[in-house]
């Protein structure tokens, strides 16, 4: 059993930071860690034994673009909901593995693929994608 900890605003962990975005709500005050960003030993990253990646896409006709959003799920708890930015294709996936290597989730070479860093660590690796409109981002 993991020790329960004070978060105070200068410790803040980055589930907490991210809870508070994808939730609207304020951070808690205390983390159990098995919720968070760094558990265990400090600074070291969670083990990760499920990767989900659900990738919402829209095209802007008028202008021709395609945007995207991109869902992450770690074990089976999302712990983050990026932007919509700009990107086709499975841009999605890109864009969240650049999120999980800058939080320090993954520690991978710069184009060393999801799918790839799952296989060769043993972590389930499911992602989808959507189109749809807009407000569905």
């Amino acid at each position: 059993m993991l020790k329960e900890i004070t978060i105070t605003k200068e410790t803040h962990c980055n589930h907490c930071q991210d809870y508070d975005e994808i939730k609207g709500d304020n951070p808690p005050t205390t983390c159990n860690r098995q919720r968070c960003t760094f558990y265990g030993t400090e600074g070291q990253p969670p083990a990760i034994q499920s990767l989900t990646i659900i990738g919402r896409k829209w095209f802007d006709g008028v202008n021709g673009n395609t945007y995207h959003t991109s869902q992450i799920i770690v074990n089976g708890e999302t712990i983050h909901k990026t932007p919509m930015e700009y990107g086709y294709g499975e841009q999605y996936l890109e864009t969240a593995r650049q999120y999980l290597v800058a939080k320090e989730y993954i520690i991978t070479e710069e184009y060393t693929p999801l799918w790839r860093y799952c296989r060769e660590n043993n972590i389930k690796f499911e992602y989808m994608e959507f189109s749809g409109r807009k407000k569905d981002l």
